[in-house]
């Protein structure tokens, strides 16, 4: 952690937002000295999906698509050096997971975040500025000079207007809090908003409960013609492979990976959350409702 002095610093790259974007970016530059960098996060520690990890839920691709393994495999923050960091690389490959969980992904990132010393949180970023040769960012904590600024603040829960006066953080709520409360759904009927992975999640969840914590009836709500599963094809996951463009920064070569239609990712649903919730509608009971608007 670089902490507060009175001299304004200059950087090469200052980043705002320690999110898994500038995270990667972060990590991928930290080894490199002679490209200045420091990253600010308002937080007081890296988090990631904190309300949305449910139990067994899986991160939807490959461990290799990591921080930096498919720009810089070497990378000393790489999912493997995770592993080995902590003594489990061996363990982990013996046990063949065909997945990795989400929890697990989410203490990774968390480590590459807590071992990176330009990665700085609990300092907000109040202002920028442009003096026609530096970016002028005045923190919580200091003012720094950078030639170059990443912003990767991330994006605040989606709730359509007509809704966001009917939050109550009991009975109504965003799926970002789920997993945050402790909530009796016993002989209620519960409406789950959204045919997305975290939609598909949120149901699983729902259903996987017995006893008195369960509820009497699922409803959930599509604007989708269909439940769409990602497609995991060899020629597909070839046609969104990412582009290594070379782009010079300080004179210093350095490795981008550029994602191309990277939304089509994040409106699927992967196929074995699809294949847990129909199974288990299948060999339980019926109390799932599918509603899908047209």
């Amino acid at each position: 952690m670089i902490l507060f002095t009175n001299e304004t610093k200059e950087f090469e790259l200052v980043g705002i937002g320690c999110g898994p974007s500038n995270l990667s970016v972060a990590s991928l530059l930290h080894n490199k000295p002679e490209i200045t960098n420091i990253f600010f996060d308002q937080k007081p520690s890296f988090a990631w999906h904190d309300g949305m990890m449910l139990k067994n839920t899986s991160l939807q691709v490959s461990m290799f698509k990591d921080l930096v393994t498919l720009a810089d495999p070497t990378n000393k923050f790489s999912f493997v050096s995770y592993l080995h960091h902590h003594g489990r690389l061996l363990q982990f490959l013996n046990s063949k997971f065909d997945q990795i969980s989400r929890l697990e992904f989410a203490d990774y990132l968390k480590w590459a975040a807590e071992n990176n010393s330009n990665v700085c949180f609990n300092e907000s970023v109040n202002s920028i500025d442009f003096n026609g040769e530096h970016f002028i960012i005045n923190t919580s904590r200091r003012r720094v000079l950078g030639k170059h600024v990443v912003i990767g603040a991330g994006i605040t829960p989606y709730v359509p207007q007509f809704v966001s006066d009917q939050l109550d953080c009991d009975t109504n709520f965003h799926i970002h809090e789920f997993a945050k409360r402790q909530r009796n759904f016993d002989g209620k009927k519960v409406v789950v908003v959204g045919g997305g992975q975290s939609g598909a999640e949120a149901v699983l969840e729902l259903l996987n409960r017995t006893g008195n914590n369960a509820p009497r009836e699922i409803i959930w709500l599509s604007r989708r013609e269909n439940f769409f599963p990602i497609d995991d094809s060899p020629f597909t996951n070839d046609f969104f492979t990412p582009l290594i463009r070379t782009i010079s920064l300080n004179k210093i070569q350095i490795s981008v990976i550029v994602f191309l239609n990277a939304m089509y990712l994040l409106v699927t649903v992967s196929q074995s959350i699809h294949y847990e919730i129909f199974t288990n509608v299948f060999t339980s009971c019926d109390i799932l409702s599918v509603l899908l608007c047209v």
